[in-house]
């Protein structure tokens, strides 16, 4: 009897046993987090990806600009392939740079595309000089989405012509500047300006400054909404000097024109843009032929007035070349450094805040001369830089396609998920998880709350299960943190899981149902006098 009443006990302990441990070591958690996604800093990261193109000679890009279909259109120059001693080539990637087709343009002689835009067609217009249809005259070409010619014509800007940029216009048509030297009354140059209707065809054409100084066009835009013409470059004569803004009306009549700079031997204005609030945006250089040259910026407002100049640079030789406001109100320019960077020559990228006030830069190149011309803003808040490159690819230099990240967010604060009522000594497996916004690599910083920590293991595919095991040797409660970073160090809030590591538990158990026995005396009085209670 006394053994079949022993039996019963052993049975209620061991299912007791059961309950307790089932309820005890199930339980799971996967998301106490810290700090909230939205309130983490987001960073600025360095190059995405860069190609270059060209052949066994020497090759470069002077502009370019994010396609409507998400891929990038370059234009500049080719030794290596087309017809003659160089080309105009157009080349087309798609959105990570890879080449879905190219196209030269050219004759016997030097031809070169300076500035191209995709058209409302989903073609191209591309200005540059050819000295194959002309004796160094301007050149303009359209094309179709393939870069199929569709037409070209050529202009004369004077005995020489050396083209700058070209818009397409409101009306369908373009505008294009550039300057072109006069030999009367004696060798001086001056700024052009062509209007064009649809087809290339000749509206009018305006000429600004020259005799007996020099001017020169560099960049022009339409402007909005009085539909006139804003451009850029640069003008020297006894009665003035400096980086040069002139803005038209819609007929190329000069309405006002200001010039900037910081009283150096010489001043350049090289890329201009209307900005949000009406004003415009001039990059360019500031030169002294003493010592060195800096990047020249100056922002106006929508009558030309200064509202802010900056320069950037070094000890060496430093320019802007193209710059643009972002669609956040920034700046971003492009152009070329010797004071910094790794060769001769890199390419450098400056981003400035509203103020011009510089909020970071970052130079591109190797041991020889690398430089940006052409940069553009692309729809991921990111910017493309075209250049040309003689550190990398096939020739004497290549065209350079930098393609640089827009604002990278850090990965989301990382799950965990595991056992949160354990045995110590008893080892236990726990998943960690986390995607990253653009699909960024990630890794992890892992703390177990006993004073061991796993730091910054990884890289992981964003989205992939990593599961780590940890054993707690004491008894006690702990908390598990885990942080996520992407490659570019952009770091996630904190996530936590608060566990507890008791005593063994059969022995927890005993304990707790002698408790029960003691508290209800009246209960189980045969098992009672077995256990000597």
């Amino acid at each position: 009897m006394k053994k079949k009443l022993l039996g019963i006990f052993v049975c209620m302990l061991l299912i007791a046993f059961t309950v307790f441990t089932v309820s005890g070591t199930i339980g799971k958690s996967t998301i106490n987090m810290i700090n909230d996604y939205a309130n983490i800093v987001s960073i600025n990261p360095p190059e995405q990806w860069n190609k270059t193109f060209g052949g066994s000679s020497y090759d470069g890009g002077f502009s370019g600009q994010q396609t409507d279909d998400g891929g990038y259109i370059i234009a500049g120059y080719t030794y290596s392939y087309g017809a003659g001693s160089s080309d105009v080539w157009l080349i087309k990637t798609d959105s990570i740079g890879n080449k879905i087709w190219d196209n030269t343009f050219g004759g016997v002689n030097n031809d070169v595309g300076n500035s191209v835009q995709q058209t409302t067609d989903s073609g191209y217009i591309i200005l540059g000089t050819t000295n194959s249809f002309g004796n160094h005259e301007f050149w303009l070409i359209k094309t179709d989405a393939y870069g199929n010619e569709e037409w070209n014509e050529t202009f004369v800007g004077g005995y020489e012509s050396y083209a700058g940029s070209v818009d397409q216009t409101l009306d369908g048509g373009y505008i294009l500047t550039g300057y072109g030297l006069s030999k009367i009354p004696s060798d001086h140059y001056y700024l052009c300006l062509i209007k064009t209707d649809s087809n290339g065809n000749l509206v009018w054409s305006k000429t600004f400054g020259g005799f007996p100084g020099n001017a020169y066009g560099h960049s022009v835009q339409q402007t909005i909404p009085d539909e006139g013409y804003i451009i850029t470059g640069a003008i020297y004569s006894d009665s003035d000097s400096g980086a040069w803004l002139i803005k038209t009306d819609s007929n190329g009549n000069e309405i006002w024109n200001k010039t900037f700079g910081y009283g150096q031997s010489a001043n350049e204005g090289y890329s201009v843009q209307q900005t949000l609030d009406g004003g415009y945006f001039i990059t360019g250089g500031t030169f002294s032929y003493q010592s060195n040259a800096d990047v020249l910026l100056v922002k106006t407002d929508s009558n030309g007035n200064e509202i802010w100049m900056s320069k950037f640079g070094g000890d060496n030789h430093d320019c802007g070349l193209s710059g643009q406001q972002t669609t956040d109100g920034k700046y971003i320019v492009t152009g070329y450094t010797e004071s910094y960077g790794a060769g001769g020559a890199d390419v450098w990228l400056i981003i400035t805040n509203s103020n011009g006030n510089e909020l970071d830069s970052t130079t591109f190149g190797g041991l020889n001369d690398d430089w940006g011309w052409s940069i553009d803003e692309t729809t991921d808040n990111g910017c493309i830089i075209i250049g040309h490159t003689e550190s990398y690819g096939a020739g004497g230099s290549d065209v350079w396609l930098i393609k640089v990240s827009g604002e990278n967010n850090p990965p989301f604060p990382p799950s965990i998920t595991g056992t949160i009522n354990g045995q110590a000594g008893k080892e236990y497996y726990y998943t960690f998880s986390t995607t990253d916004p653009e699909g960024d690599d990630v890794y992890y910083y892992i703390e177990w709350g006993d004073g061991d920590k796993e730091e910054w293991i990884g890289p992981y595919e964003s989205g992939e299960e990593e599961i780590r095991s940890h054993t707690w040797s004491k008894t006690g409660a702990y908390t598990i943190r885990a942080q996520a970073k992407d490659i570019y160090e952009a770091k996630s809030g904190w996530t936590i899981l608060k566990i507890t590591m008791p005593m063994n538990k059969a022995l927890n158990m005993n304990l707790l149902f002698l408790r029960f026995l003691q508290q209800h005396p009246h209960l189980f009085p045969i098992l009672r006098h077995v256990l000597g209670l």
